[in-house]
């Protein structure tokens, strides 16, 4: 009865209140990354976080190619929407790349955000932004389209990051403008376990994609730096990446 009246009181309090109560229980880390091509980040997230301290101790241990991507185009991110941010990693690394950057991180978890503040925390404060719904196919109480967010904040990214546990179709549905905008670029973690959680599949996201669009793919995430290839892949086990880009502005992209 006490543990549960405990809970119920932790549950009440104002998210702030909730996060410096996780920050001094659990406590904060800034993990150290480098990559074969020099790029060396940093960001924050929480103490002895495991999968975080292993990814730190090897070269290239976090999604080295879409690193780089990010990396060799940073001219996209002067605004950057970065779409389920969780601890904050792009969140950082495209503060650290582009000083100037308008960054935008979409986090509904009071959990994660404790930490995305952190990462967040030296963007100066016109140019960091967050939102703390899912990103959907409909607007809601919990939820928000990124057309809706992106019309009525006057703002249209250069670059889309996202990564949604499967819910990718769900944002894709309500991005149509941002899709057919000719300018827009993005970089979306597909997940093909979770897609059917949310009734959908590659084949149906992939089906969104307008015609203008060209479509990249990265493979072998956990295996190094590898290349971007125009080919999709017959099977399709394991989370991967897929660029989307304006087909006439191919050329203007570094891969």
């Amino acid at each position: 009865m006490i543990a549960g009246l405990k809970k119920l009181t932790f549950s009440l309090l104002p998210e702030r209140q909730k996060q410096k109560i996780w920050l001094d229980k659990v406590g904060a880390e800034r993990m150290h990354f480098h990559y074969s091509f020099g790029l060396q980040p940093s960001f924050v997230v929480s103490r002895g976080n495991k999968t975080w301290t292993a990814r730190s101790s090897t070269t290239d241990g976090h999604e080295p190619g879409v690193v780089k991507w990010i990396a060799d185009n940073r001219n996209k991110t002067d605004v950057f929407f970065d779409v389920g941010a969780s601890f904050g990693f792009f969140t950082a690394l495209t503060a650290q790349l582009s000083p100037r950057a308008d960054i935008h991180s979409f986090e509904p978890s009071i959990y994660f955000r404790t930490w995305l503040n952190e990462n967040l925390r030296p963007v100066p404060a016109a140019q960091r932004h967050l939102i703390k719904k899912f990103a959907g196919a409909s607007n809601g109480p919990q939820t928000i389209t990124l057309d809706h967010y992106s019309t009525s904040a006057g703002k249209v990214p250069g670059l889309v990051k996202m990564d949604v546990d499967g819910a990718e179709t769900e944002v894709l549905k309500g991005s149509e403008k941002l899709l057919g905008n000719g300018h827009t670029c993005w970089l979306i973690e597909v997940h093909p376990t979770d897609l059917p959680n949310f009734h959908s599949d590659v084949d149906q996201l992939l089906a969104l994609v307008p015609n203008t669009m060209g479509i990249r793919y990265l493979y072998g995430l956990r295996s190094g730096l590898q290349p971007w290839q125009d080919q999709r892949a017959s099977e399709e086990r394991e989370d991967f990446f897929i660029c989307l880009f304006p087909k006439n502005k191919r050329n203007e992209i570094h891969w």
